[in-house]
């Protein structure tokens, strides 16, 4: 975690299998700050990444812009 222009920002790689299912895709959530994952979902693959990132902020309350976020899709 660093503080940039007084926020905090994390830093960190964060992978997420998508499964598919008839309204959209699970987005299974696991990472180096979630211990056992977490889960959101979106209608539509190419949302995934920003879906991710505002459920990591809802979480921690944290600006997660820089992570790295690894969409692993069937």
């Amino acid at each position: 975690m660093t503080i940039q222009d007084g926020r905090t920002r994390e830093h960190g790689r964060f992978v997420v299998r998508a499964e598919k299912w008839s309204g959209g895709w699970d987005l299974l959530v696991e990472g180096e700050l979630m211990p056992g994952g977490g889960v959101t979902q979106v209608t539509q693959l190419i949302d995934a990444d920003q879906r991710v990132r505002d459920y990591l902020r809802a979480v921690y309350d944290r600006d997660f812009s820089q992570a790295v976020i690894e969409i692993v899709a069937p």
